[in-house]
């Protein structure tokens, strides 16, 4: 693998240079999903959270090319575990963990909404409320990317119209667009998606602690073993809802 890993670096660094915008050190969420590498067994997908909260090493919502490349690394290290027809699924399983060990920790769904918070703020322009210019919105791009992100019309058949609408539809009911501009309308107030992203916690966390033995958990930064369903965890939308369910069930 070492001369395919030195390859594959090097294909890493020429997307960072390719994708950063304005000479910056670090890449934001839409630019990282458009990334482009060799396919191969070994290739992981960059539309996957947990994968991503795990690459974020600081959590900032930036990704600089240490963080990718540390990453990129640990994945190496997995292939010596995982066959490469699991390899995928492997991976993603074992971020999960990582990250359902995160939220179960302390201040572990305060850190997560924070880091999300961040991954969105950072990926495209916000705007300030007219009414209330302590409230910021997050733009339709940047809704689109993490539509993308969580999979949602792939697991649950959800279009992003659907979900764009909904999140406008929570925002009008909870009078956060009183006294907006009609310009609002490809605009989401950050507080619906700070909502949606706690749901989120919520259902994620009673799903884990329902589904795997607590020591799963604690084991969560070693490779997968083989008797945890990889790739057994997903996301999706449901009636305004966030939840999380067992894949294909």
């Amino acid at each position: 693998m070492g001369g395919a890993t030195s390859t594959l670096r090097q294909c890493l660094e020429d997307e960072f240079s390719r994708l950063s915008k304005g000479g910056r050190d670090y890449l934001v969420l839409g630019e990282l999903l458009g990334i482009k590498l060799p396919s191969s067994a070994w290739t992981l997908e960059p539309a996957h959270l947990a994968s991503l909260f795990v690459a974020d090493r600081n959590h900032d919502g930036r990704f600089d090319l240490n963080e990718l490349v540390e990453f990129m690394s640990l994945a190496n290290e997995r292939t010596q575990k995982y066959h490469a027809h699991e390899f995928r699924a492997q991976m993603e399983a074992e971020c999960t963990l990582r990250l359902f060990e995160a939220l179960s920790n302390g201040n572990g769904p305060a850190n997560f909404t924070a880091w999300m918070k961040a991954l969105l703020t950072e990926n495209g322009p916000t705007k300030q409320g007219t009414r209330d210019p302590s409230q910021t919105f997050l733009g339709r791009n940047t809704l689109a990317d993490l539509f993308y992100l969580l999979r949602l019309e792939e697991k649950r058949g959800t279009s992003f119209e659907d979900f764009f609408e909904l999140l406008q539809e929570a925002a009008e009911e909870q009078g956060l667009l009183v006294g907006e501009a009609e310009g609002c309308k490809d605009w989401v107030p950050l507080q619906c998606v700070e909502d949606f992203i706690s749901n989120f916690n919520d259902g994620a966390q009673h799903f884990m602690a329902a589904t795997f033995p607590e020591h799963y958990l604690k084991g969560a930064h070693e490779p997968m073993s083989a008797d945890i369903p990889a790739g057994s965890v997903s996301a999706g939308l449901q009636n305004g809802k966030t939840f999380v369910s067992l894949r294909g069930a």
